[in-house]
C-alpha cells in the first residue's frame, strides 16, 4: 500500500506541476517540499479512507455522477459561490396582484440557467440492506394502531401478517446522502450536447450522423486548458513534457 501512495503522490505531483509553476520564468523539476508534504498528507488520508470504506461489508458506497455543463440541482448539489450566483442572478423579483414571482431580465437569454461549471467534490450514497430503524417504529404504530380495530378485522389483519407475506423491517434497501455534490456554478446556457445527451433525438442525430447542431453550439466554447496553453505556452508545453515523457 505504501508504493500505491507514493505511486499516486508522485502521478499528482506531476500534474499539479503547471499549475504551480503559472508565472514563473525558470523551470520547476519538482514540487516544493511543503507543497509535496501536505499532497503526501492528503493521498495517505485518502487511502485509508478508500480502504476503510472497502472493509465495510454490510454498506455499499456510491458516488452518482454530477457533470459540468449540467442545470443546477438543490436536492443533489450544494453551491459554492452561492452569494456570487444570488448577486448576479439574471432575474427580477416583481410583484403582481399582491404576489411575488421572478421574471428573467430582457437581453439575458443567455444566461437564464445556473450551470455547473466546476464539479469540486462529487455525491456520496450509503445503501443498507433493510428498513433499519425507521421500518421498526413503522411496523411498531402499526401494530397499535392494529390494536384499536373490531375483532374481526384484527384476525384478518393477523392472518395476513402471520402469512409467507409478513413483514419484518429487513426487506429492501436503505439509502442515506452522506453529502452531496459541491460544484462551482455560471449562469449560462445548457449546450445542446448536454441537455440531449442519450436521449431519442441525439441518437437519432448520431445514427444520421447529422450532429451539425451540436457542433455549431460548442462552437465558442473553450476549454480551460486551451485558455491555460493560450496565456503559459511555455508552461503548457513544459507540464506536458513532464506528464508524458517516457523518461519521467
Amino acid at each position: 500500500m505504501l508504493k500505491a501512495k507514493a505511486k499516486v503522490t508522485l502521478q499528482l505531483s506531476r500534474l499539479l506541476l503547471p499549475l504551480w509553476n503559472v508565472g514563473s520564468t525558470a523551470p520547476i523539476v519538482i514540487l516544493p517540499h511543503l507543497a509535496r508534504s501536505l499532497l503526501g498528507t492528503i493521498v495517505n488520508q485518502a487511502a485509508e479512507l478508500s480502504r476503510f470504506i472497502r472493509l465495510q461489508g454490510d454498506v455499499i458506497y456510491y458516488w452518482p455522477p454530477t457533470f459540468k455543463d449540467e442545470e443546477f440541482d438543490p436536492e443533489r448539489m450544494e453551491c459554492l459561490n452561492l452569494s456570487a450566483t444570488v448577486r448576479e442572478s439574471p432575474y427580477q423579483k416583481k410583484i403582481t396582484n399582491g404576489r411575488e414571482h421572478v421574471k428573467l431580465q430582457p437581453g439575458s437569454e443567455d444566461r437564464r440557467e445556473a450551470i455547473v461549471r466546476i464539479v469540486c467534490f462529487p455525491e456520496l450514497v450509503a445503501y443498507r440492506q433493510g428498513g433499519g430503524d425507521l421500518a421498526a417504529r413503522m411496523l411498531e404504530e402499526e401494530k397499535l394502531e392494529t390494536d384499536d380495530l373490531p375483532p374481526d378485522v384484527r384476525a384478518q389483519k393477523r392472518r395476513k401478517k402471520e402469512g409467507p407475506f409478513r413483514l419484518t423491517g429487513e426487506e429492501g434497501i436503505r439509502t442515506r446522502t452522506i453529502c452531496k455534490s459541491v460544484v462551482h456554478l455560471q449562469w449560462g446556457k445548457q449546450r445542446l450536447l448536454t441537455r440531449e445527451a442519450g436521449t431519442a433525438a441525439h441518437l437519432d442525430a448520431k445514427r444520421d450522423r447529422d450532429e451539425a447542431k451540436y457542433t455549431e453550439d460548442r462552437r465558442n466554447f473553450k476549454e480551460l486548458h486551451q485558455i491555460y496553453q493560450q496565456a503559459f505556452p511555455w508552461g503548457a508545453t513544459a507540464g506536458r513534457k513532464l506528464l508524458f515523457s517516457p523518461r519521467h
